[in-house]
């Protein structure tokens, strides 16, 4: 690699994250990908890590968000678990994947 490039994200580095459980660093490559190709394989794994990430252990949720919203709502408006809240503020703060727009 050259000295500054900074490498970009690959398929390989998702799928390594996601046998790991960094499910939030997987998931944004995911998307970054989608971004550059949109594939229907993409798609789905992006699809199937949401839903992942989305359907975890009650508990981990707080007590007013599991009252006032349900597992299918709480996909749709992407509301994270606390643990993985703190995941994903971690990877923004830490600038992770060249600060590309993800969404």
């Amino acid at each position: 690699m050259m000295a500054g490039r900074k490498s970009e994200p690959t398929i390989t580095l998702a799928e390594l994250y996601e046998s790991q459980n960094h499910l939030m660093d997987a998931l944004l490559i995911y998307k970054y990908l989608k971004k550059e190709n949109p594939s229907k394989k993409i798609a789905e794994k992006i699809d199937k890590l949401e839903d992942k990430i989305f359907s975890e252990i009650e508990s981990q949720y707080l007590s007013v968000i599991q009252k006032v919203f349900t597992p299918e709502e709480r996909k749709f408006f992407q509301i994270l678990p606390h643990t993985r809240f703190l995941e994903f503020k971690k990877i923004v703060e830490q600038d992770k994947y060249n600060n590309h727009e993800i969404r």
